[in-house]
């Protein structure tokens, strides 16, 4: 066999199994708005490909993951498969430019109209991209549900059975005490840590506790449960996320910022709430049934799509 042979035989290898890895690796010619690949016989150019990626072309053009690939591949896909049921989709770059810019202009004329406006007073490619393809996910779920899914009570019913732990569990039942520092001054933070460092020293939290509560606005006491999980998972984020995954008679050893202050928190009561009944849980079985039912329409779709790099943006390409 010739040398040549051998080496062009080698070559094909090499790119073919540098495909089955899923990684694409080149180097850009340039950065012009022309076709990056097709999927399905529709474009994608390089200005789509930082939108859906986050990437600019630039700094994609070391390397291409199959995540990527897959994360355009599945972009292109719900537009199509939107489209093809009726629901108004740019799929056209050129086109898509088209829509922001009149959108922004009805946004500049109702501003100065003195007419409200929800939203950003301008979008920016990526803030409409990302609201578009949102809203094109939304209206095709909400599509399949009208007309192509069985969602009766029978069918939720048998996925609320069989999901009860994501769609139906119960926040369990927290009682907590707080040791607080008022105000978020970096003095604040200090003397918050001096409580921590008696804490991890040895101290005990439930003395502390009682030596300042004698003082008022120092100490507090509070519950957390299904009933008001939503205002803490709304307007204190940050205290929920700290203090969730405590254990009963533990101590979050950390100065949690709450309420314009410095909080370490001891949970002292956590009762196990139970689940949801399917009444009770039925809007948020729906959407998580739509949601679980759209994923798994996309995925051969995803799988089977035909893709084409189209490598005469690249001036060569190379193994890792």
């Amino acid at each position: 066999m010739g040398y040549k042979l051998r080496l062009s035989i080698i070559v094909c290898l090499s790119i073919l199994a540098l495909i089955a890895s899923g990684i694409f690796l080149w180097k850009p010619v340039n950065a012009s708005p022309d076709t990056v690949m097709s999927v399905n016989g529709t474009v994608i150019t390089t200005q789509e490909f930082e939108l859906i990626t986050g990437m600019s072309w630039e700094r994609a053009g070391a390397k291409m993951t199959n995540e990527q690939k897959n994360q355009l591949v599945r972009t292109r896909v719900i537009q199509l498969e939107a489209k093809k049921r009726g629901i108004p989709v740019s799929i056209d770059y050129a086109a898509f430019t088209q829509e922001l810019q009149k959108e922004n202009l009805r946004r500049a004329t109702a501003l100065n109209n003195h007419e409200p406006i929800y939203g950003p007073k301008q979008y920016s490619e990526r803030m409409y991209f990302d609201y578009r393809i949102a809203n094109i996910t939304r209206d095709l779920r909400r599509y399949m549900q009208e007309h192509e899914l069985d969602t009766s009570d029978v069918k939720l019913g048998a996925y609320y059975e069989a999901n009860k732990d994501q769609v139906a569990l119960k926040l369990d039942s927290y009682a907590f005490q707080e040791l607080i520092v008022p105000d978020l001054t970096d003095a604040s933070k200090g003397k918050a840590e001096e409580l921590l460092n008696q804490l991890r020293a040895g101290a005990n939290f439930d003395h502390i506790y009682a030596e300042r509560s004698k003082a008022e606005g120092l100490t507090a006491s509070e519950f957390m449960n299904e009933d008001n999980r939503r205002s803490f998972d709304k307007y204190r984020s940050v205290f929920f996320n700290a203090v969730h995954s405590l254990k009963q008679g533990e101590v979050a050893l950390e100065a949690i910022e709450d309420q314009d202050s410095y909080k370490i928190v001891k949970c002292t009561k956590r009762e196990t709430a139970g689940y949801k009944t399917f009444e009770e849980a039925k809007n948020d079985v729906l959407q998580r049934y739509l949601d679980a039912q759209l994923e798994s329409y996309l995925k051969p779709f995803v799988l089977k799509a035909k893709v084409t790099i189209t490598m005469s943006h690249f001036n060569f390409l190379r193994i890792l």
